[in-house]
């Protein structure tokens, strides 16, 4: 046998469901190969990533950019903060990673709560960071694997998040909790299938 030849290469086997065929002769051997057909759809990963709030939430923001759910809580309302799903695909995961900011005159533990929320509603899906106060040399991470769900074009996902020690404002005056709470960086990655 000198070489082998490629048959038909198609894709239209069901989902899952691919295969691979050898045919031909002990002389000419010949391939066929049929991929699993295309959903119309091949996902997305979005990630983003920013300081945490001046309030302990919830605050509610647009998973594209975190940096932007900074402010006092929800003064755009509930659904202040969303992006649109660009095709149809099961959520996977989502990853939260957080580190303290050494910045003089604040400072503490913070635990960070983010949740994802689907057209509007909280989901299942939700990830906690406890970061100690000075803990620079590593980032805390958590990951949530397990409570997936199925989302379509056009639906919106946000993020919902929380945090135990900040300080509570009002229209811009202090109102509460630690007016100089610590300062964190954090970073989610949502990945949709």
């Amino acid at each position: 046998m000198q070489s082998v030849s490629v048959g038909t290469v198609s894709n239209t086997a069901s989902a899952g469901a691919g295969t691979l065929t050898v045919g031909g002769s002990a002389t000419n051997p010949q391939i066929e190969i049929n991929f699993p057909a295309s959903s119309g759809g091949t996902g997305f990963t979005w990630s983003a990533a920013g300081p945490n709030s001046v309030d302990n939430g919830p605050d509610i923001t647009n998973p594209l950019n975190i940096s932007q759910f900074s402010g006092p809580s929800n003064t755009l309302g509930t659904n202040a903060g969303y992006a649109f799903v660009p095709t149809a695909c099961t959520v996977k995961s989502i990853f939260l990673s957080g580190i303290y900011v050494t910045i003089s005159g604040f400072s503490g533990n913070n635990t960070i709560t983010l949740r994802v929320r689907h057209n509007g509603t909280d989901t299942s899906m939700s990830c906690s960071v406890t970061i100690g106060n000075g803990a620079t040399a590593t980032a805390e991470t958590c990951s949530n694997t397990s409570n997936t769900f199925t989302v379509e074009a056009g639906d919106t996902l946000a993020y919902d998040i929380t945090q135990t020690n900040q300080g509570t404002y009002t229209g811009g005056a202090q109102t509460g909790g630690n007016p100089n709470g610590p300062y964190n960086q954090i970073g989610a990655t949502l990945v949709c299938q």
